[in-house]
């Protein structure tokens, strides 16, 4: 199943790795379409509470 994911936020990457972890899709099937550069605007937002950059999630892209 191919599935594009509008926004690169918080959401958009959590409902990517949830079908990522339920092995809905594979990440050659996965389409994230963001303005900003990858997870961006995450780290602008988590930074703004206080949240380590260690939580932030990231996985390698090929």
């Amino acid at each position: 199943m191919r599935t594009i994911i509008i926004g690169g936020g918080i959401q958009g990457i959590t409902i990517a790795l949830k079908l990522l972890e339920e092995r809905k899709l594979t990440i050659h099937d996965l389409l994230i379409i963001d303005p900003y550069p990858f997870i961006s605007r995450w780290k602008t937002i988590t930074n703004k509470i206080g949240m380590d950059s260690r939580y932030i999630c990231s996985w390698p892209i090929s």
